[in-house]
């Protein structure tokens, strides 16, 4: 149970950190603000490794919060089959 919890908690961080960023002006609200902190804890590890592709538009596409989603999945289910 506690291992589920915690997975749904970061999947949720995560997911609503990727939310929230198509919403510029949501980054000074405080809540906003620790969702960010928190998610960027294992967000920003990935970006080192794997950095946001930038457009000749000026646009940018992070895969980090797909690429830490896929890594939570595959920790959880080793973690359940140790259980």
């Amino acid at each position: 149970l506690l291992l589920w919890v915690a997975y749904n908690v970061l999947f949720l961080i995560i997911l609503i950190s990727v939310l929230l960023s198509w919403f510029p002006r949501s980054r000074f609200h405080p809540l906003a603000k620790l969702v960010n902190q928190l998610s960027d804890i294992i967000l920003a590890p990935i970006r080192r490794l794997v950095p946001p592709m930038r457009f000749q538009s000026g646009a940018m596409l992070d895969f980090s919060a797909l690429i830490a989603i896929v890594l939570l999945q595959i920790v959880y289910s080793m973690l359940i089959k140790l259980v």
